[in-house]
């Protein structure tokens, strides 16, 4: 190591950068250096197409035909849905002419179902998934409203509250 240090002071650089056969050497190494990455992205591109040509031409061998379902997998919702998480308290009330009349309550999610009537008044049962008259699709049912999408909105049914008003004071069905 120490004669490696005392060769390296007794060379003078400055004499062998200004030597007729450094640039040339460097130049050579440049090119070399590029044609070796040149030739490594061009092994890499072939194995890649290679693999990609072996695999379709086992596929068409075996004569095997799949068929790729892209909604499937759009919809998966791989990384969750974020609209479950929301917090129903700020989203907007709908404007659809929809009024949410009741609410059937399951510890299951997929399995609890909503009231909801359209603008005539006709009610009918919708469970999660279930497309709405006017193109809502119900999201996620709540204890206290439905959560609709509508063109990719996020949007509430609530229940209406409207107090109950007695005309009359209840009497007892049986006297004593």
């Amino acid at each position: 190591m120490a004669q490696l240090i005392l060769w390296l002071k007794k060379v003078n650089f400055s004499r062998l950068v200004d030597s007729d056969w450094f640039l040339p050497a460097l130049g050579l190494s440049s090119i070399a250096a590029i044609f070796l990455l040149l030739s490594t992205i061009i092994d890499l591109y072939s194995i890649m197409n290679l693999s990609t040509s072996t695999t379709q031409a086992a596929t068409s061998n075996a004569k095997v035909k799949t068929a790729i379902n892209f909604n499937s997998i759009a919809s998966a919702h791989i990384f969750g849905n974020a609209a479950l998480t929301l917090n129903t308290d700020y989203l907007p009330t709908t404007e659809m002419q929809l009024t949410l009349q009741g609410i059937f309550w399951e510890p299951n999610q997929k399995q609890r179902g909503a009231l909801i009537a359209n603008s005539n008044g006709n009610a009918k049962e919708y469970y999660q998934g279930d497309l709405l008259p006017g193109g809502a699709t119900v999201v996620k049912i709540t204890a206290n409203n439905v959560i609709i999408s509508k063109n990719s909105e996020y949007e509430k049914i609530e229940i209406p509250n409207s107090k109950l008003h007695f005309s009359t004071q209840a009497s007892a069905l049986f006297e004593k």
